[in-house]
């Protein structure tokens, strides 16, 4: 993992973004959460396809292993980084902070599952294709690519994020950041690490 691969991870996502915020032109996400469209089914593909390719960039630099589905991501992040059902983002146009990860140790993620049945497209999918899963599939890639930046110890310089916001990191500075990852809060939560 280089400076560059991680910089351009960090301008794709922010992309992805611009076109979640675009929507709120049409939909208020506070009030219409359940709301579905084409351009959110978009979204939520976009996210989780390169939520799928981080989290697998994850793997590699941790302990130098490729998840191949959602069970296995999990039980990487649970063995790895359990306490990811702890992050939490600002999302200032619903109003309040979200847990993209929350109860992952002991349920499925509603925003994955909707993602998969919207990549296999089964009838009716279209419905799954709501506001507030575009949202959580996106916190959730917001999420990974500070945990490789700090897996990775490599800073990404890119523009700030416009929809999420969180405390974990700030523009040239995401390692140097006001607040902590819940998996890295003390020096003895480093896990298996690749050396560099």
């Amino acid at each position: 993992m280089t400076e560059n691969e991680l910089n351009t991870i960090w301008e794709y996502y922010l992309i992805i973004e611009e076109d979640l915020a675009n929507t709120a032109r049409f939909v208020e996400p506070a009030e219409q959460e359940n709301v579905y469209s084409f351009e959110f089914q978009k979204i939520i593909i976009l996210a989780c396809t390169e939520f799928e390719k981080v989290i697998k960039k994850l793997a590699k630099e941790t302990c130098n292993t490729t998840p191949g589905n959602m069970c296995e991501y999990k039980d990487f992040f649970m063995s790895n980084y359990p306490k990811i059902v702890d992050a939490v983002v600002r999302v200032s146009r619903l109003g309040r902070e979200i847990k993209p990860f929350e109860n992952w140790n002991n349920h499925k993620l509603s925003w994955w599952d909707a993602y998969t049945q919207l990549k296999h497209g089964s009838d009716n999918s279209i419905k799954n294709a709501t506001c507030i899963n575009a949202i959580y599939a996106m916190a959730a890639l917001y999420i990974l690519i500070f945990y490789l930046s700090k897996i990775t110890k490599i800073k990404f310089s890119s523009g700030n994020s416009k929809f999420i916001h969180s405390d974990y990191g700030t523009v040239l500075l995401a390692l140097n950041s006001g607040g902590k990852l819940p998996d890295f809060n003390d020096n003895n939560s480093q896990r298996k690490t690749v050396s560099r």
